[in-house]
């Protein structure tokens, strides 16, 4: 199935997959040019479905609905509330089945219209009554847009007249029409479209004459062989997502205590005085006799315990702490620049994805080359319609990652981490 997208100046094309899997996005332009996801397509009971979200809602005449089941020639009407805009999604088959081979007579102007007595009457409630005119001169042809509501295109874009070259499709609500020389090969829409048999004859598909062989061991020639044919295979392309990449600031370094070391001890130098006055008397009094050793042993113990507190204690335990805040700070670093490592391997695995998908997408002229001349069955997988149509890729170079790395802004700070 074709999703189509339809805006006032473009339309979007987007080919979902014939076995209906999975979910993807149908995206557009903002008016900044930014690729923005607009409305989700998902498989629901054999079935592809949209929903309504936030930004984009699903419309059934004034009313909004929730979702909706795709089905071929169907119209959806989408409101995009960012923008205030109505956008109609047309959904069709990928190939046309049944289609008109039209060979103009003498007749020059043609009148495309939602209109019985139009040449190519498009019975359709989106179509105008004259919706286009298209005007033959000796083998060109000019397509005009007569002011309709809904608009003409030609090669997915709105046009107001352009003169057409071969290959170039005019599409009009789901009809398609492609000019070659003095014929239009117009897709058949159901019973929406009629032709008036006084401005074309009407040419049949060329058929091979069958020829009668007399001898029966000729009956059963094959004039190609299978390989010879080709088929159209569904074509899978992966298109490369905008990739968001979150870069946190590293956790805070732990700050030395640059606390003097008077503050410290002050409070224990207040009582370490006050021990060593009790000290300096005991030993005064035994120095005098009036108090022995014994006497006095325990006061001088305790004197010089609490000296030793007061002068060792506050650097073992400032020792302690630098030493821990260094092991700290080193944990710190080796861990940020592990993740820093790891973001970088993410950002480059995500490099080398797009480049694949650039690489897929859009082929050399060799092995275009090679596909033609070999006759690969993908020969006929890309259509004009597809917005890639026609795009190769005659070399490799640079480009910008597409994706967003947010990382944390340097802001002004005394102190430098």
């Amino acid at each position: 199935m074709i999703v189509r997208l339809i805006k006032k100046r473009k339309i979007y094309n987007f080919t979902l997959p014939t076995i209906i899997s999975g979910n993807y996005w149908i995206t557009d332009n903002d008016y900044l040019g930014n690729v923005r996801n607009l409305i989700n397509v998902e498989e629901d009971n054999g079935k592809w479905k949209i929903k309504s979200d936030f930004e984009t809602k699903i419309m059934s005449g004034e009313n909004e609905i929730e979702s909706a089941y795709l089905s071929d020639y169907g119209l959806y009407f989408l409101k995009i509330n960012t923008d205030n805009e109505y956008v109609i999604l047309y959904c069709s088959p990928t190939i046309d089945k049944d289609f008109y081979r039209l060979k103009i007579k003498d007749k020059k102007e043609i009148i495309i219209g939602n209109n019985t007595s139009a040449p190519i009457n498009y019975n359709y409630p989106l179509v105008s009554r004259q919706q286009a005119r298209l005007v033959y001169n000796d083998g060109r042809w000019i397509i005009q847009d007569l002011n309709s509501k809904y608009g003409t295109y030609v090669n997915n874009s709105a046009i107001t007249t352009y003169e057409l070259e071969y290959g170039d499709i005019i599409f009009v609500m789901g009809l398609k029409i492609i000019a070659l020389k003095d014929t239009l090969i117009i897709n058949n829409i159901g019973n929406n479209l009629s032709i008036d048999n006084n401005y074309f004859d009407s040419i049949q598909p060329f058929v091979q004459r069958q020829i009668e062989f007399d001898n029966p061991d000729e009956e059963n020639i094959e004039f190609y062989k299978e390989d010879d044919y080709f088929y159209r295979a569904p074509r899978f392309k992966t298109g490369i997502e905008e990739a968001v990449i979150q870069i946190d600031p590293p956790p805070g370094k732990e700050e030395e205590d640059k606390t003097p070391i008077i503050y410290t001890i002050g409070p224990m130098l207040t009582m370490a005085m006050m021990s060593m006055s009790m000290g300096v008397s005991s030993l005064q009094g035994v120095i005098e006799g009036t108090t022995d050793w014994k006497t006095a042993a325990p006061t001088l113990i305790m004197s010089g315990a609490m000296l030793a507190t007061m002068l060792l204690w506050p650097n073992l335990q400032r020792s302690y702490q630098n030493r821990q805040r260094k092991k700290n700070e080193k944990e710190r670093v080796t861990k940020y620049m592990k993740y820093l490592e790891e973001k970088k391997e993410k950002i480059q695995a995500e490099m080398k994805i797009q480049r694949q998908i650039l690489i897929d997408n859009y082929l050399p002229l060799t092995d275009t080359k090679e596909i033609i001349y070999q006759r690969k069955r993908n020969l006929w997988e890309r259509e004009i319609i597809q917005e890639d149509f026609l795009d190769l890729r005659l070399g490799v170079g640079a480009t910008e990652l597409k994706g967003k790395i947010s990382a944390p802004e340097e802001h002004f700070s005394v102190k430098s981490d």
